[in-house]
């Protein structure tokens, strides 16, 4: 009886096994198609694409379908699940582009940002968390909560997950970017926007995405002609920016560049002077991104920059094709300047910095006082009513300077809105207020009280949605561009 009763035990495990593997099986060949009907109610059709998602799970190394149809795969992917999902609800890119990271920079979704503390999201809207850390659909609110539809997250709404997932979020503990769904019209000749991919059989033949309708299109016309292709392009010559943070340490030299589209990685070389006169390679970097900072010797260096665009490379490039920088000379403590604060009938401005040659300088964070003044920044003139510099900025000039504080009396009228202080209102002020929320810029006092649209005592995302509405002419019942 016990024997018998083990046989069905095993047969009973054997069938379980058979049941449950071939689930595991078909989420690993991506069967997770898009079977939703678009109605054409962007709001509506966003959504239930997603939804046709949820339990799809990513594979090794962040391999997902919504990467490779992006053209980023195995990195981070909630944003590329939102972009793919707009594209499947034929959402215009001029409504809602594709963005492969969540970022508050209008640069990327490039749409207007609530808080959760005082909005209610609806269906179709995106949620972010506070720290720009992850981005997601919202399926409906109820109450303090709301409803998602998420990529790249698990059950306990990691925003570094495994799958697609269906999360129940607080409301008050999020931002929402809301695009203006059908704002485009549906008349019009698809124009060439976006380069999707390229047929193997032929590397030139492009896919194009319409940037009305989201349609895609073929052309087999080479794509070289085309001012976009990415495919086939030489990286623009890269710019090599190489500087010293005194702060970080004397020897401390950070080397950073513009990252281009084209580029899919960088070789940087630094090469060092030896006793003979001669360069000589001292260092050797590959990477991917600008940006790293190494502790050197005393002695003169040389660094050069090349950027490869290794989609395309033949028998003349193997690595791909690449542009090179201008090499940028230096020298660590052998040729030095220095780099003195005045604060102009203020006080304690910033002690001496020593400034390389050849190396830009970053220049002290630390703020002269004058009371009944605001401190604007620093220049080379005394009498100057616009700062060249802000604390933090690099000085590049190969000469010893003096460099006075600009102030402004706390009385004078400013304009609201102007974030940055140039006495206009545009886009430049909404970046300003979104890099500062995010914790990576720091601005002055005075631009705070100028950017505070709502006169509320506190700057935040709201103030940025009402420049971006008083630049669309929509109104807002502030000052928004008079002055205060």
């Amino acid at each position: 009886m016990r024997r018998l009763i083990r046989i069905i035990s095993t047969l009973l495990a054997l069938v379980l096994l058979m049941t449950v593997l071939p689930v595991t099986v078909n989420a690993a060949k991506d069967e997770y198609e898009n079977t939703h009907i678009n109605t054409g109610d962007q709001r509506v059709d966003i959504v239930s694409i997603a939804k046709t998602q949820i339990g799809y799970m990513e594979g090794d190394n962040n391999d997902t379908k919504y990467g490779t149809w992006y053209g980023l795969p195995n990195q981070p992917w909630c944003a590329m699940f939102v972009s793919w999902c707009a594209r499947q609800a034929q959402v215009p890119l001029d409504i809602l582009r594709n963005c492969a990271i969540a970022a508050p920079d209008p640069g990327y979704f490039d749409i207007p940002f609530y808080d959760g503390e005082e909005y209610t999201p609806k269906q179709g809207d995106l949620f972010f968390t506070k720290t720009f850390s992850h981005v997601g659909l919202v399926d409906y609110a109820d109450g303090e909560y709301f409803y998602t539809v998420e990529g790249n997250t698990n059950d306990s709404g990691s925003s570094m997950g495994i799958g697609v997932f269906t999360l129940r979020r607080v409301t008050k503990d999020y931002y929402f970017g809301v695009p203006d769904y059908n704002y485009a019209s549906q008349n019009h000749t698809c124009q060439k926007d976006i380069p999707l991919g390229y047929a193997k059989e032929h590397p030139h033949a492009a896919q194009y995405r319409c940037s009305v309708c989201a349609d895609i299109f073929e052309d087999t016309d080479d794509c070289r002609k085309s001012e976009d292709c990415i495919e086939c392009s030489a990286p623009d010559k890269p710019k090599l920016l190489v500087y010293n943070d005194s702060f970080l340490s004397e020897d401390a030299v950070t080397f950073e560049w513009e990252e281009d589209k084209t580029a899919t990685y960088y070789d940087f070389v630094l090469y060092s002077m030896n006793h003979q006169g001669e360069w000589e390679e001292y260092e050797y970097y590959s990477t991917a991104q600008s940006g790293f900072t190494w502790r050197l010797s005393d002695g003169r260096y040389r660094g050069v920059l090349k950027a490869y665009n290794s989609r395309i490379h033949n028998a003349e490039y193997p690595q791909g094709v690449y542009s090179e920088s201008e090499p940028v000379e230096f020298s660590l403590n052998k040729v030095t300047y220095e780099i003195s604060y005045d604060a102009n009938l203020g006080e304690l401005a910033p002690d001496t910095q020593i400034k390389h040659q050849g190396l830009g300088c970053v220049l002290s964070r630390e703020e002269p006082q004058r009371e009944g003044y605001i401190f604007l920044g620093w220049s080379e003139k005394m009498d100057a009513k616009v700062p060249e510099y802000s604390m933090g900025d690099l000085c590049l000039k190969d000469a010893s300077v003096v460099l006075y504080a600009v102030w402004r009396d706390e009385n004078l009228k400013g304009v609201l809105g102007d974030a940055n202080e140039d006495e206009v209102v545009n886009i430049k002020d909404v970046t300003e207020i979104q890099k500062h929320l995010a914790g990576i810029l720091e601005i002055s006092q005075w631009e705070l009280v100028l950017a505070d649209t709502d006169q509320n005592g506190e700057v935040n995302i709201k103030d940025a949605t009402a420049i971006q509405k008083h630049l669309a002419e929509i109104p807002t019942g502030f000052p928004i561009g008079e002055y205060i």
